[in-house]
């Protein structure tokens, strides 16, 4: 799937989407700061789809994955603040 195709339909900006996916990469590169915000935007994220019954739009998509792969990180052992890039 094209990444245009993935975000069909989002009204968020692509320069939104590379700058969360930037701030991804920072955070899987180790840089703390990056993964101390990724944290705070997947908890809010989750605060919008679970309080508010909003869908997630594009943006927090990236953030709900990134915390998908570090938390089935931790389930595989790694230990959990190296898993959540602090």
């Amino acid at each position: 799937m094209s990444e245009k195709d993935e975000w069909a339909g989002s009204m968020v900006d692509p320069l939104v989407i590379a700058a969360a996916k930037f701030k991804v990469e920072q955070a899987r590169n180790g840089d703390y700061s990056p993964g101390l915000e990724l944290v705070g935007d997947c908890a809010l994220a989750i605060r919008d789809i679970v309080i508010r019954g909003n869908l997630p739009d594009a943006e927090r998509q990236l953030y709900l994955k990134a915390l998908i792969d570090s938390l089935e990180k931790i389930l595989d052992g790694v230990e959990p603040a190296r898993a959540m890039y602090l």
